[in-house]
């Protein structure tokens, strides 16, 4: 019996009010979104919906390009440095062939 009151009082550290918290904001935004469906036309709701996605998009465009920057960089510095990892993985997939075939 104490074990079963002892979860209940937030054992979890704390991330019983966060969830809950997390739930009662996501339902009251969902109220919000149905209040002004009803109460504006189609059209505001969508582009009160379509404005966040537009920012989201942008914001993972943002990171992608950055990251594949970020990739070509540091792919012309080990092909500056003569550590190319095309040829390593080829080299090794050699390596790996010519083991297998001296073992058959």
């Amino acid at each position: 019996m104490e074990r079963h009151s002892k979860q209940h009082n937030n054992g979890n550290g704390g991330r019983g009010l966060k969830n809950y918290l997390r739930s009662l904001f996501g339902a009251f935004a969902f109220v919000l979104l149905i209040v002004l469906l009803i109460r504006y036309s189609l059209t505001v709701f969508l582009v009160l919906l379509a404005i966040p996605l537009i920012i989201v998009l942008m914001l993972i465009a943002v990171i992608y390009f950055k990251f594949r920057k970020i990739k070509k960089n540091i792919e012309e510095q080990l092909s500056q440095a003569g550590a190319d990892p095309l040829s390593q993985s080829q080299q090794t997939r050699k390596k790996v062939k010519c083991k297998i075939r001296d073992n058959e």
